[in-house]
């Protein structure tokens, strides 16, 4: 009986010592595949979960560490798989249905994806990591307005979660609200000064304009109602943006035929930042025959940002025709709102007989920062941008405009415009603008 308890007692401390040999053996190598999952080394951090994983087939952790490696390298079907059996033995957990639900997202399930957020809200209404996730799936599926709300409903609980001002204003620099992504941007570098992406972002990001070169070419077409021959315009433009002094530089040559004589001009364009939330539109323009531009003009105006979504202008512009000079006040009211900004121009051109005066109302849709699409409507003595003497002799019109701006690889851009003028004498005009450009 004594020997077989001695025996009974050997085999207990022997398993114990066995267990304390082995448990941190096992720690370390949860903690090294850890860390490679952390350096993103995942073939390395599955091969050790693989191994882990056939001396004990329920390790939870292990188990997690190894359907994040899956997830994080593109293999979704086996992550997935892992997913599923974690959740047999905890289907209320937390991390595990945040990482199903993200990929969803990013196997652009978008539905199941937003279902899986929902169901830990249910179970969790705060989890940010839920909220961050309904978020970024709305992002990607293009309603920046519901991604707004949300995350602006994040920040009232978190209000110094720097990545989530960051997204905030990606957000806004997508719709074209220029004004507000640099506020968000700015304080997500303020609280996260560290972060390189934050800072690039928001060097970046100005309006109207961001690249830094560019050469565009500007072919234009009219046709008219009185069978009268084409208009041709060409128009070769160098655009430079100067960072340091905050200053963009467009040099254009205008090439114009009617009337079977041709005519040319020069121009140097600027938008330069003035002050806070200010910029301004400047150019002068020189014509050697002036036969229907010019012989030189020039322009003035300037534009103020308020109410975080909102911009006014003021503007004046001096047209020295041979026998015509022009003077023109200009104006315009913009806002912006989710994906859209519209924006109302009026004209001012005193004449000798009294004043006239034109409007243009116009909207555009923005799908990012560079590629929108617009339409608009004019009414007045020349509710369209004056640029040769022919302009001059338009007394009232009614316009239609329309057009779409789009990058692609990168660097190319195509913009297509199309204007149809309904003038009072009864002539109609259709005007096709492409625009190619191309940034390096």
């Amino acid at each position: 009986m004594r020997k077989n308890l001695f025996h009974i007692f050997l085999i207990f401390f022997l398993m114990m010592f066995l267990f304390q040999i082995q448990l941190p053996a096992q720690k370390e190598k949860k903690e090294e595949a850890l860390q490679a999952l952390k350096a993103k080394h995942f073939s390395s951090a599955v091969k050790i979960c693989l191994k882990e994983l056939e001396k004990k087939p329920d390790d939870y952790e292990v188990q997690f560490i190894l359907a994040r490696a899956y997830a994080f390298s593109g293999q979704w079907d086996k992550a997935e798989k892992v997913i599923n059996e974690i959740l047999k033995d905890h289907p209320k957990n937390i991390d595990v249905l945040l990482l199903k639900a993200r990929i969803q997202a990013w196997r652009e399930n978008y539905s199941k994806a937003k279902n899986g957020f929902k169901h830990i809200l249910s179970l969790d209404q705060k989890n940010e990591g839920a909220l961050i996730g309904l978020a970024d799936t709305a992002v990607w599926q293009g309603n920046l307005k519901e991604a707004e709300d949300i995350y602006l409903k994040i920040l009232e609980e978190s209000p110094e979660r720097s990545e989530i001002y960051y997204k905030l204003g990606l957000v806004y620099r997508n719709v074209g609200n220029h004004v507000k992504a640099r506020e968000y941007i700015r304080e997500a570098v303020k609280i996260s000064p560290d972060k390189i992406e934050y800072k690039d972002a928001l060097k970046n990001i100005h309006p109207k304009f961001k690249d830094k070169f560019e050469f565009r070419y500007h072919h234009n077409i009219q046709t008219f109602s009185d069978n009268r021959k084409d208009y041709i315009d060409n128009q070769f433009i160098l655009y430079l943006n100067i960072q340091n002094i905050q200053t963009s530089i467009l040099l254009w040559l205008d090439r114009t035929k009617r009337f079977n004589t041709k005519d040319h001009q020069y121009k140097l364009e600027l938008y330069p930042k003035l002050w806070s939330k200010s910029y301004g539109h400047f150019y002068y323009t020189f014509s050697p025959e002036s036969i229907h531009y010019p012989s030189s003009s020039y322009l003035a105006e300037i534009y103020q940002n308020f109410l975080s979504s909102a911009e006014i202008s003021l503007g004046y512009r001096r047209m020295h025709f041979k026998e015509n000079p022009v003077s023109i006040y200009t104006g315009s009211l913009g806002y912006y709102w989710n994906q859209y900004y519209s924006w109302l121009r009026l004209y001012y051109t005193p004449e000798e007989k009294g004043s006239s005066l034109s409007w243009t109302a116009n909207i555009r849709r923005y799908f990012s920062i560079d590629n929108y699409i617009f339409m608009g409507f004019g009414m007045g003595s020349r509710p369209f941008e004056i640029m040769t003497i022919d302009d001059l002799w338009t007394s009232r019109a009614q316009t239609f405009l329309a057009g779409f701006n789009f990058c692609i690889l990168k660097n190319l851009r195509i913009q297509f415009f199309y204007s149809h003028r309904n003038e009072k004498e009864g002539l109609k005009r259709n005007s096709f603008l492409i625009i190619s450009g191309f940034r390096f």
